[in-house]
């Protein structure tokens, strides 16, 4: 009985270990609130960033185009800066579950 309690324990423990190191974390850009334009700065949310822009994608006139279609939560939006190629990475292995993209 004792040792039955020993091993539940330490599943317990284990489990509890690496639930505590994988997390989900949903990056939805609102709390870069700014009613322009603006870069995300190069380690928002752990990632690198290279040509990546957010805006209010529901004011400003920005409602009707490609940025207003493209608020999925909240109010903002990241877009490729001037149409050229934008990127992300990390230094650390990650899973990208969904990615919501459209056209302005």
């Amino acid at each position: 009985m004792f040792k039955s309690k020993i091993a539940s324990l330490a599943v317990f423990a284990t489990l509890t270990a690496a639930s505590s190191i994988a997390s989900a974390t949903v990056i939805t850009f609102d709390e870069l609130i700014s009613d322009t334009s603006n870069q995300i700065s190069i380690s928002y949310q752990g990632f690198n960033w290279d040509n990546v822009y957010a805006l209010n994608g529901t004011v400003g006139g920005y409602e009707s185009t490609g940025y207003g279609h493209g608020v999925v939560s909240g109010n903002n939006v990241a877009y490729n800066g001037y149409g050229s190629p934008a990127s992300f990475s990390s230094n650390t292995a990650f899973t990208l579950n969904d990615l919501f993209i459209t056209k302005a």
